[in-house]
């Protein structure tokens, strides 16, 4: 997290797990700006972004697939962001945290940064 007067900005990094096989579309939607990578893939541009945006990946139920969300808060006070998914026709659903996760590496790193 980078924090300068009351702008913020923050980036995630972690793994989002496969709800099913096949296509799942991702949705990201904020105030603000946002980005969005799977699997190594800008899905979601952060320079571009415009209240909101979709894009579609292939994914594998239980697969785990590296994740990056950036947010920025350029103008300080209140801000919101969200990341929902759909496939097969359902309506979008925030994405559950049961369904992101961390490395071991990364849960070791973040307990010695905050103890």
């Amino acid at each position: 997290v980078e924090k300068l007067g009351n702008d913020w900005s923050g980036i995630w990094r972690g793994f989002l797990i496969g709800p099913v096989d096949g296509r799942v579309t991702l949705k990201g939607e904020s105030d603000q700006a946002i980005g969005l990578s799977v699997a190594e893939k800008q899905l979601i541009e952060f320079e571009a972004f415009a209240n909101s945006a979709t894009a579609t990946i292939e994914m594998e139920a239980g697969k785990p697939y590296p994740i990056e969300i950036r947010f920025s808060l350029p103008t300080g006070g209140k801000g919101y962001f969200e990341i929902s998914w759909s496939w097969a026709d359902r309506p979008y659903e925030i994405i559950e945290r049961n369904s992101l996760r961390h490395s071991t590496i990364q849960e070791v790193e973040i307990r010695k940064t905050f103890r």
